[in-house]
């Protein structure tokens, strides 16, 4: 019995970061978005009306790209959702 449940868990842990990666994938095409604003020199509040997003999430974002410009969109991504960094992104 220990085994199933132990492999019931896995998968249920599986699903959830299936789950967390989709969600960061999608915010990543979002980030990408924002740093081609930002390249452009439009500034957070006009990107934040373009996007319909508050200003205050935009400058959040900002500063993460201004922190690290080499940084994956995937990775800012998941900074800005609180998710832990991925193995997989190496």
């Amino acid at each position: 019995m220990k085994i199933l449940e132990r492999e019931r868990m896995i998968r249920e842990e599986g699903r959830e970061e299936g789950r967390r990666d989709g969600y960061a994938s999608g915010k990543a095409e979002l980030i990408r978005i924002i740093r081609k604003k930002k390249e452009k020199g439009i500034s957070s509040t006009e990107t934040a009306g373009f996007l319909e997003m508050k200003e205050e999430e935009i400058r959040k974002i900002f500063s993460l790209l201004d922190e690290d410009p080499d940084a994956a969109d995937l990775e800012i991504a998941r900074k800005t959702l609180g998710f832990p960094e991925s193995d997989k992104e190496a």
